[in-house]
């Protein structure tokens, strides 16, 4: 019998391309994010893609025999990536690579509020930590983010702190041992509603959320398709709309002809509400 994942961990979609002189390319399906890590003398050969707004750290290799700390640098781009990192191609020379972090979905992506936020809030993390020393002249810091999109931010930070210990530069303080987390499980996933004719291939959701209009069709092959775009899970898909991570469960709804039914409301039909044990949430 295969041993269980952790529940906490989560899936990433790992693009290796074939050259050397193109980015690792890495997609978050929960957090609706994009990431590449891009070799210093490679930042030229980034795509019109990157011409969006997101964060990026510089990662310097780590000093041979010597107790000092890899440097890193944390930056945001309100005008875009692409550009930002060929900029420092020539003006902070010495770095061997970057991670870059935008939105999956460039229609819905960061503003300059929520990248001027996540800058400061690597920052504080690039300082606190054990293994890494930060190299930013000055501390890097936004209070225009309104409160309620921070939780969604902390979200992208998780992610981020996550692909930075894969490269080897931990961002976690001295002394830091990972918390337990406890989760809500549910039985029911969204190929399960189709599967029970719950939904149909073919049907229109609407996102419930008056101010954000937005529509997805169900696919047949159990996935959500928004602007021409599959989506596996609910969250990942609502997450593009509003442009931060959120619950596509309770996001998206059926019209029916007795008003508009939430996809909460659908698996409750089945199993009622969250249950203490089986299948994880899919998002």
């Amino acid at each position: 019998m295969p041993e269980l994942r952790p529940s906490d961990d989560f899936p990433l979609t790992v693009l290796v391309p074939a050259s050397l002189r193109r980015p690792i390319v890495m997609y978050d399906p929960q957090g609706a994010l994009r990431l590449a890590v891009v070799e210093q003398d490679c930042a030229f050969a980034l795509d019109d893609s990157w011409d969006s707004a997101g964060v990026y750290v510089l990662l310097w290799p780590p000093v041979e025999e010597s107790d000092q700390l890899p440097k890193v640098y944390v930056g945001q781009a309100a005008q875009g990536l692409r550009k930002r990192i060929g900029q420092h191609v020539v003006g902070k020379p010495g770095w061997r690579r970057a991670v870059l972090v935008d939105r999956a979905n460039a229609k819905y992506g960061f503003n300059s509020a929520q990248v001027g936020w996540l800058e400061g809030r690597l920052w504080d993390l690039t300082s606190a930590a054990e293994h890494v020393q930060p190299t930013n002249k000055v501390q890097p810091k936004d209070d225009t983010l309104p409160d309620y999109d921070h939780p969604a931010l902390e979200a992208v930070v998780a992610v981020i702190r996550r692909v930075m210990r894969l490269l080897g530069y931990s961002l976690d303080p001295p002394g830091a041992e990972p918390k337990a987390t406890k989760k809500a499980h549910f039985t029911v996933t969204f190929k399960d509603l189709i599967a029970a004719g719950k939904l149909t291939p073919g049907d229109v959701l609407v996102f419930t959320d008056p101010v954000l209009q937005a529509t997805a069709t169900v696919r047949s092959d159990g996935r959500l398709e928004l602007s021409g775009v599959p989506y596996d899970f609910p969250s990942a898909a609502a997450a593009v709309v509003r442009g931060r991570s959120t619950n596509g469960w309770a996001d998206w709804g059926l019209v029916r002809e007795d008003g508009t039914i939430t996809l909460m409301k659908l698996r409750e039909e089945l199993t009622g509400p969250a249950l203490p044990g089986g299948k994880p949430d899919p998002a």
